[in-house]
């Protein structure tokens, strides 16, 4: 088994990652903020031979809301997943962060539908507690499967990808908090795997862009385009010159 290493807003040093692990999981989100994925980071990651993992979670009970909120969710990860250079042909994992019961689960089902309508089946993922990891396996909602040690009681899912060890203690590592992942099968859904890694140079690590995508719904429940494309640059003072 390897190691991966999650996190939200932190930026751990990528070689202290690298010296620890094979690879990330970063975010995508229709909400602005350091959550989001850039390609300059994207790039630097790939860059220092580690492999990406791509996550959407927007809010804790989005999930329930259905197959409408599943479809707009996979656009925003489609494009967002596109504009930091992540390919088509690697998965996504969308996050059902709380303990989620038998009752919620054809909301979730739904939802996961949504996805699938927008990036497919194949590329469709789910992160969760065991026992949603196995009705989704079950339901054939997903085909790629992120456990957390969450509301697992110390069991694992025998379709997991991915098992988060770590998610109600994050690590120091890099001089960052982060959650350890371990890998469970050889193919756990990442990026940029097996590259050689190039020299990252002062310039790179010192540009920080932010593409968002925000998506509504008209009152029918059809997914709309409000906005197709908001770009926010921020270039920071680059030091020691």
């Amino acid at each position: 088994m390897n190691r991966l290493f999650d996190y939200a807003s932190a930026r751990p040093d990528l070689d202290a990652l690298k010296a620890a692990g094979v690879g990330v999981v970063r975010y995508v989100c229709a909400l602005i903020g350091t959550k989001v994925i850039t390609k300059e980071e994207a790039d630097d990651i790939r860059a220092h031979g580690l492999g990406l993992v791509l996550v959407y979670e927007q809010y804790e009970l989005r999930p329930l809301e259905g197959r409408a909120a599943g479809h707009a969710d996979a656009l925003v990860a489609l494009a967002q997943g596109r504009a930091a250079g992540f390919p088509d042909d690697r998965p996504v994992y969308f996050a059902i962060d709380f303990d989620a019961q038998p009752a919620q689960q054809e909301a979730i089902d739904e939802y996961l539908k949504g996805v699938a309508e927008v990036i497919g089946l194949e590329r469709t993922g789910v992160y969760g507690g065991i026992k949603l990891i196995d009705r989704c396996w079950s339901n054939k909602t997903a085909s790629w499967f992120w456990q957390t040690g969450a509301w697992s009681k110390g069991a694992e899912s025998k379709h997991a990808h991915l098992v988060q060890m770590t998610a109600s203690n994050p690590q120091i590592i890099g001089n960052a908090k982060v959650n350890v992942d371990e890998t469970r099968q050889t193919d756990f859904g990442a990026a940029f795997m097996g590259e050689t890694p190039r020299a990252v140079s002062v310039a790179e690590k010192k540009c920080i862009s932010l593409k968002i995508v925000d998506v509504g719904h008209d009152p029918n429940g059809a997914v709309t385009w409000n906005t197709l494309w908001w770009t926010v640059y921020r270039m920071l003072t680059y030091l020691g010159k």
